[in-house]
């Protein structure tokens, strides 16, 4: 299955929140947030733009996706005012069914995951994952987002 047929179904505004920690041990802060998917490029990428407020300042993020060499692989690059600047990430993953998954790892102890999850078609997830010091992720991002209104 290409990216685009992953998320194609998905392609559309969605309106919600998303809350965020930066460490495991804090509890989530949510805030409203939109997303907006789109197939570009032919069907070649699609891309996942976001944004949501933190501690009362607007923050936004670009995370464009495209079919990998290898069957059922994903690349992307990587944006966002907060998390990543000024430069954007690569990040490699797979899509399974209407999930994709990505992930780089950016320093020897530390890297990034990002999973878009479109399954549900009134509902779409966008969670993104962090490790540092440990092989395991820890959610610090998660959104979760219904169609906005037409």
């Amino acid at each position: 299955m290409t990216i685009a047929e992953a998320l194609t179904n998905a392609a559309r505004t969605w309106q919600g929140t998303s809350g965020m920690r930066m460490m495991p041990t804090d509890e989530f802060v949510d805030d409203r947030s939109d997303l907006n998917v789109a197939v570009a490029a032919g069907g070649h990428l699609v891309t996942v733009a976001y944004s949501w407020l933190h501690e009362g300042e607007p923050q936004t993020g670009l995370l464009v996706l495209n079919d990998a060499d290898d069957a059922g692989g994903v690349q992307a690059v990587w944006a966002d005012s907060f998390h990543q600047q000024p430069a954007w990430m690569t990040l490699h993953g797979t899509v399974t069914g209407s999930t994709v998954f990505v992930e780089n790892q950016y320093a020897e102890d530390a890297k990034w995951g990002i999973t878009v999850d479109a399954t549900n078609p009134d509902e779409l997830h966008l969670t993104m994952h962090h490790a540092y010091q440990s092989p395991d992720f820890y959610d610090c991002v998660r959104g979760i987002y219904t169609p906005a209104p037409a």
